[in-house]
């Protein structure tokens, strides 16, 4: 990017010999070079960035997000923590801060530089402006498949061959006693399954599309039928890409180096599952059922599942259920007025998402790895630091506010497992986990865990 001074381009001007009025000049381009630079140095993009409300996401040192330029809804904008540059891949838009701040709020490259010196960021009340620059024009004028649509592809090109999955999971110390076939029904193998969706109308992925191999679990919603059944019904589709070697989930760039997603969930996942055991598929029909007899072991990712079966020397007869998400697992809990968390009274919210659960005859155990993030809570904005959640921490007391730890999330999602099975008509219900930092698939490779 170039900013000009007196009809000279910074970016472009030769270093002339700096004799009187020409020296002057040269002078004059050098202080603003150097100016230009500290306010760089000084005042990170990223921040000036967040600061106009674009909210970045990713991790490393390319960030994406929504671009305020040309008003775009997908995350189109990238921020390159490291070089200080952003660009849109949508309209075209590329700079620095100075640059954002002259086009996001349509100031002088003057009154830009004394804003960022002075403050750090635009501190007048101006208004941003309004989006004036346009989408670049694109290459397919065709609107792009539905994620449902792929998955439906993925799911009907992919095979029943288990090998390659029980590759993968044994990479994660899954046992190879629980690998099971009839464990594994609901889960197929995709050898170049396309990382993203084609346009209408076009058969399939290009040649251009790229593509890894793939461990593909159909995604099932529990629904109770009239004759009081609970049928399986496919809603979607859970994806995870691997390494060309099978041993690990797949690390793979995109061109602007942000990282591909290694897991995917094509279609719908709230309220849905993934089962793994023995089940029944009556002719002609979609849905599949279970037998409520057997033993269930409920669990986040299939990984987990299987490995927290394997410790509780879970026979063939066992059932499995992958809930793919924490919210699946545990559902909402009950917040008083505030937000503030009752940690004494943790109780499944009546009103909010609602755990994965129906009646089951046979004992129901929640795996609940121990492993969650800590809730720091939301972030200050004054000191950029996380101010903690606002709980009580017994009957009675007084409202603190501090992170939820490790400990307190497992111990929450474990109470709101309970409850909710319950309260679905489960009498023989219960919760485990490893110990405390572990997730069960590090306590299966150390051959123990906890209560």
């Amino acid at each position: 990017m170039h900013f000009r001074a007196q009809g000279a381009a910074v970016g472009v001007v030769p270093d002339l010999p700096a004799n009187g009025a020409l020296g002057a000049r040269c002078d004059m381009i050098q202080d603003l070079r150097a100016r230009i630079g500290q306010v760089r140095d000084k005042v990170p993009l990223r921040d000036v960035v967040e600061k106009a409300g674009v909210k970045l996401f990713g991790r490393g040192k390319k960030l994406r997000g929504q671009c305020p330029m040309h008003g775009s809804t997908s995350r189109s904008f990238v921020v390159d923590t490291d070089s200080g540059y952003g660009r849109c891949y949508g309209c075209g838009w590329n700079g620095d801060v100075v640059r954002f701040v002259m086009d996001r709020y349509g100031l002088s490259f003057r009154d830009a530089m004394d804003d960022l010196q002075r403050t750090g960021g635009v501190s007048r009340d101006a208004t941003p402006a309004a989006p004036t620059r346009r989408k670049l024009a694109a290459k397919a004028e065709r609107p792009f498949i539905d994620s449902a649509t792929l998955g439906r592809w993925i799911w009907r090109s992919a095979i029943s061959h288990l090998e390659p999955v029980r590759t993968y999971l044994r990479s994660r110390g899954v046992p190879e006693a629980v690998l099971l076939a009839e464990r594994l029904i609901d889960v197929r193998f995709h050898a170049l399954a396309p990382l993203y969706g084609w346009p209408e109308g076009q058969d399939g992925p290009s040649g251009e599309t790229p593509k890894a191999p793939a461990m593909c679990a159909l995604i099932r919603e529990p629904q109770l039928g009239e004759d009081g059944l609970v049928r399986f019904v496919p809603v979607g589709l859970h994806v995870t890409f691997l390494a060309p070697m099978l041993d690990g989930k797949m690390v793979r760039a995109r061109p602007d180096g942000s990282a591909y997603e290694a897991r995917k969930v094509l279609g719908r996942s709230g309220g849905g599952c993934i089962l793994l055991g023995a089940r029944s598929a009556p002719a002609a029909e979609k849905w599949v059922g279970i037998d409520p007899t057997r033993p269930l072991f409920a669990g986040e990712g299939i990984e987990t599942v299987l490995s927290g079966m394997a410790i509780a020397g879970a026979g063939p007869e066992a059932l499995g259920l992958a809930a793919i998400s924490l919210d699946n697992l545990q559902g909402d809990p009950l917040r008083w007025r505030g937000g503030v968390w009752p940690l004494f009274d943790i109780k499944p919210d009546p009103h909010g998402r609602k755990a994965v659960c129906f009646s089951h005859v046979g004992a129901v155990t929640g795996l609940i790895d121990a492993d969650m993030k800590p809730l720091p809570g939301p972030i200050d904005r004054k000191s950029g630091r996380h101010m903690g959640e606002l709980v009580v921490e017994h009957r009675g007391g007084a409202i603190v506010r501090r992170a939820i730890t490790t400990a307190e999330r497992a111990a929450i999602c474990a109470s709101l497992f309970v409850q909710s099975w319950r309260a679905a008509g489960c009498r023989r219900v219960a919760a485990v986990r490893p110990h405390m930092g572990q997730d069960f698939n590090d306590a299966v490779r150390e051959g123990a865990y906890g209560q």
